[in-house]
């Protein structure tokens, strides 16, 4: 049996280990802080921003669905963004990726990143969409979810439904 100073050594000497040999880096601490916003129209500003004065939860099987992604308290270094778009059938129906560089003057205005993403349905009805606007969209109605990862790691999920 060992006794308590071998134990506190042998911790110690692991926790180092660990240090050194890149198992814990400041990095691994700093995680991004994100937001989703949806809505059927957005804004563009000349500063960045990107905005909407109709936010909303639910929305129909015509009308494109944006979506405002706000991330602040980005590390400095290399990003993948990626946003990814689940149907009712939690199948991923859409993924779009940005890539960029948080640096140290990107971080000293303290200024948060916009992104946008959408999605929009093509009916396969053909004829029958003119009397029925969800023919074949049934695969889309229902619950969905929007996940954000920076470097795979989720910083932001939005719920929302499509309706017809």
């Amino acid at each position: 049996m060992l006794d308590r100073s071998k134990w506190t050594f042998i911790i110690v000497m692991g926790f180092v280990g660990l240090v050194f040999n890149g198992g814990i880096t400041t990095q691994a601490f700093a995680q991004t802080d994100g937001s989703v916003i949806l809505s059927n129209r957005i804004t563009h500003y000349l500063d960045g921003r990107i905005g909407t004065n109709n936010p909303q939860q639910k929305f129909s099987c015509d009308q494109r669905i944006h979506s405002i992604i706000e991330l602040s308290e980005l590390p400095l270094g290399n990003h993948e963004i990626a946003v990814q778009w689940f149907g009712p059938s939690d199948k991923l129906e859409h993924i779009q990726n940005f890539k960029f560089a948080a640096t140290a003057s990107t971080k000293a205005t303290g200024k948060p990143v916009y992104l946008s993403s959408f999605i929009e349905f093509q009916s396969a009805g053909g004829l029958t969409s003119i009397f029925d606007p969800s023919a074949g969209l049934d695969a889309f109605i229902g619950d969905w979810r929007i996940v954000v990862l920076d470097n795979e790691e989720n910083v932001a999920l939005k719920r929302f439904s499509v309706i017809c």
